[in-house]
């Protein structure tokens, strides 16, 4: 359940998913490591490496983003707010 800071509809969320770029980087450096064996590793590091979007399903803005990386980029963010 969301509460939309733009419409302030209450509801469930809609969920988009998108491949990163660095799941894209992470495929290639290990294609070029162990080769077309990689091809084997590539559905779990784009499961692993995707990026949910949660957008209202009133007026479709996006309300929330979660990733992999996520947590490391809103805790450097408030480090340097607070320096």
């Amino acid at each position: 359940m969301i509460v939309c800071p733009f419409c302030e509809h209450k509801g469930t969320s809609l969920i988009e998913e998108r491949n990163t770029v660095i799941s894209y980087l992470v495929i290639a450096i290990v294609l070029l490591l162990i080769g077309w064996y990689g091809l084997m590793l590539g559905p779990f590091i784009f499961g692993t490496l995707r990026q949910h979007i949660h957008r209202c399903p009133k007026c479709l803005n996006a309300t929330k983003e979660n990733s992999l990386f996520s947590s490391l980029e809103d805790n450097v963010s408030l480090k340097l707010i607070i320096l």
